[in-house]
């Protein structure tokens, strides 16, 4: 089963290389097994639930600062569904 740390470094380097603006690390909230209608092929997948830590000044232009990060998230989360081993799918 894959680690913690595995997976946060794994993260961390997919989401500074998706250049995420701001992005100051990753926080694993939830490990569990994953649920397949092809589980006998597949039964190492787990699905884990992270929150992104981010830095946003707290100015006149923060809410369209944040906008623009959440934009830049979406599209890296969108290719992350059915990842394995670190690779998208």
């Amino acid at each position: 089963m894959m680690s913690h740390l595995f997976f946060i470094i794994q993260m961390t380097l997919y989401y500074t290389n998706g250049n995420i603006s701001n992005f100051k690390g990753v926080i694993v909230t939830k490990v569990s097994p994953a649920v397949s209608l092809v589980r006998r092929l597949r039964s190492n997948g787990v699905n884990v639930i992270h929150d992104i830590v981010l830095s946003v000044l707290n100015n006149a232009n923060f809410e369209a600062s944040y906008r623009h990060i959440l934009n830049e998230i979406e599209k890296a989360v969108d290719t992350l569904k059915n990842c394995t081993e670190g690779k998208s799918q």
